[in-house]
């Protein structure tokens, strides 16, 4: 694996992209990749180097455990169901922040694949510790990065999922307000679908696992919303 500092390099070479996209106040914290070397982190991002190594990806899924969950009870059928022969391939690792996908990606998981379609969810376990600024800022530099190792790629930023944690309901509000703005209609389309899954900011046990996480009717909730736009960014659909 590499050691966590290579992605320096890299990473100055983002900030030269930074004026072709809307541009929120830097915060260095979230934009510099922090390599999560704990046994779950190393394991998944060995384990990763070694899917993409096959090549096989039409649609990518990004993100931390809210992603990685769409592994559990066949829940990727949801997508696969309206996808069809497009290869779907996750790379969420729970407890990830934006700082710890930032590195996966400049560190090999962008190598050997070529997605037309990128679904990217990230922030939530930011919410805690750092301002919607910072995060939103995070967030920029990642898609910087997808645009630099994938410019064939279609993004689809997913909004952060609305939590009944007290303490982050704004800084989700907030920070979704703010990387709403790095849609551009085009190569980056961004979709907030909390009021599906939470209506009138409720959060149900029926689709809910605690106060973050989703259960499988949730997925199924995320899956039609996303319907349009991915059959779109895949180029067999029109985006909505």
């Amino acid at each position: 694996m590499k050691h966590c500092l290579d992605s320096q390099g890299l990473l100055m070479g983002l900030f030269i992209l930074a004026a072709a996209m809307p541009t929120a106040s830097l915060a260095k914290d979230c934009t510099i990749p922090v390599c999560k070397d704990d046994a779950n982190g190393v394991a998944a991002h060995t384990r990763y180097l070694e899917k993409v190594q096959k090549g096989e990806c039409d649609f990518l899924l990004i993100g931390d455990s809210v992603t990685g969950g769409w592994n559990e009870d066949k829940r990727l059928t949801y997508l696969q169901a309206y996808c069809g022969s497009a290869r779907i391939m996750n790379l969420g690792v729970g407890g990830d922040m934006v700082q710890h996908v930032l590195w996966r990606l400049a560190n090999g998981e962008l190598e050997h694949i070529q997605p037309k379609a990128i679904m990217l969810l990230v922030g939530i376990n930011n919410s805690g510790k750092d301002q919607p600024e910072e995060i939103a800022t995070g967030i920029q530099a990642i898609l910087q990065l997808l645009k630099q190792k994938q410019p064939q790629a279609k993004v689809l930023l997913m909004g952060i999922f609305p939590s009944d944690i007290a303490e982050i309901k704004e800084k989700i509000k907030k920070t979704n307000q703010l990387i709403a703005k790095f849609d551009d209609g085009k190569n980056i389309r961004f979709l907030d679908i909390g009021e599906k899954l939470a209506p009138g900011g409720v959060i149900s046990q029926t689709v809910y696992n605690g106060p973050i996480h989703l259960k499988s009717p949730g997925y199924a909730i995320w899956a039609e919303a996303v319907k349009p736009l991915v059959l779109g960014l895949l180029g067999t659909g029109s985006q909505k």
